[in-house]
């Protein structure tokens, strides 16, 4: 059944996150369920209640960096951007997609959380979290973790090994997760809005410096993103 408000996703110890359907709703529009795509969360901490020692955290923006991926991990500029917009905000964390059901924290994810806070001194690991979107026939579900000091620590030894083994539980927690039509949040593109590299992977850089600018972004296979498809149609067409 369709929630009204805000539906409660996953259950947590801790910190509990604010998701605006909105956010949610435009991820899974512009998404490609065999590709993962990613996007880095702003929020803030909202006033006038005693939230402080609860812990809840509003995500109001998610800006999608340029980036590429595959059916297993995605990969993306993860130094954050700079625009007065994001001043009053923090960062959050990232969302993905995931072509499954997944349960839990993948290897992938490890690396990719550990590699984004270590690239951005300001980002709080203790708030600091990585929100999954999943694709199952007909819905989608949504869930939200938190990797501690152990699992990042993990991450940095292991990157490139297989196999957890008997850790797979300890590297990470899930947090509580809410999905509002209460709480508004707006999206922030590279400047052109040019986020989706899937299609001109080989050139694509992780450690290009990008702008963003406020501005919706466009479906998975917009044309924008397929020129090369575009010409060489034209190209055979002589």
């Amino acid at each position: 059944s369709e929630p009204t408000n805000t539906t409660k996703l996953s259950t947590a110890k801790n910190c509990t996150y604010i998701l605006p359907r909105n956010l949610l709703k435009k991820f899974v529009a512009i998404s490609d369920v065999k590709t993962q795509i990613a996007g880095i969360m702003y929020g803030l901490t909202p006033k006038g209640l005693d939230v402080e020692s609860i812990g809840i955290k509003e995500i109001r923006c998610i800006v999608l960096p340029p980036q590429h991926g595959t059916f297993k991990t995605v990969n993306f500029n993860k130094i954050l951007p700079h625009h007065e917009l994001l001043n009053d905000l923090e960062p959050l964390g990232w969302i993905h997609t995931v072509g499954t059901d997944q349960m839990g924290v993948t290897d992938n994810d490890l690396y990719t959380h550990a590699s984004f806070i270590k690239e951005n001194k300001n980002i709080e690991p203790s708030s600091s979290v990585l929100l999954t979107v999943s694709f199952t026939p007909g819905s989608c579900g949504v869930a939200g973790y938190k990797v501690n000091n152990k699992g990042l620590k993990w991450a940095e030894r292991k990157r490139g090994e297989e196999g957890r083994g008997s850790e797979v539980e300890e590297l990470w927690e899930e947090v509580e997760l809410v999905l509002s039509e209460k709480v508004m949040g707006f999206w922030m593109v590279p400047e052109g809005g040019m986020w989706n590299w899937n299609f001109g992977a080989e050139r694509w850089s992780e450690s290009r410096r990008w702008g963003i600018e406020l501005e919706n972004p466009r479906g998975f296979y917009d044309e924008k993103f397929r020129g090369n498809h575009y010409w060489n149609w034209e190209r055979k067409e002589r």
